[in-house]
């Protein structure tokens, strides 16, 4: 499972993405410093987290599970597991590039083009996205529902 993070000064949040296919019932529950994911009874997943935290909240969808945790302390974590060193001795000076020339990433602008969107875009998003077992995306309600 692909798996995000995210986080604020006092909250974590896990998102471990998955695919319709992957149908089934989820588990998800905490063992010490472990976040664990279970599918019918197996393991999928264990995370070990950085500092203590405690579930508040589990969103579960077709398409992520997404873990809402509350950090023991207003810590900052970086990732999951901690803050990272840098392995590359070698450091790059980058200038700072302006708004207009900064890429999105592209959840980002997944998440635009569809909040944005009208009913027949998020329509076509939605169906496209699922029909095709999260392989195909697709804007044009015209074209979506001809397929």
């Amino acid at each position: 499972m692909h798996q995000e993070f995210s986080e604020t000064r006092d909250l974590a949040n896990i998102s471990f993405f998955k695919t319709p296919k992957d149908a089934g019932k989820y588990e998800i529950r905490q063992s010490d410093k472990f976040i664990i994911v279970s599918r019918e009874g197996i393991v999928v997943e264990k995370v070990e987290l950085y500092l203590p935290a405690r579930i508040i909240a589990v969103h579960v969808d077709d398409y992520k599970i997404c873990v809402v945790l509350r950090k023991a302390e207003e810590k900052k974590w970086q990732t999951v597991k901690g803050p990272v060193a840098l392995t590359n001795s070698k450091q790059t000076n980058y200038e700072d590039s302006t708004e207009e020339t900064k890429k999105k990433g592209l959840w980002e602008f997944l998440e635009e083009v569809y909040f944005n969107g009208d009913e027949e875009t998020k329509k076509a998003m939605i169906d496209s996205f699922r029909e095709s077992q999260g392989q195909v995306l697709n804007t044009n309600w015209k074209t979506a529902n001809k397929k």
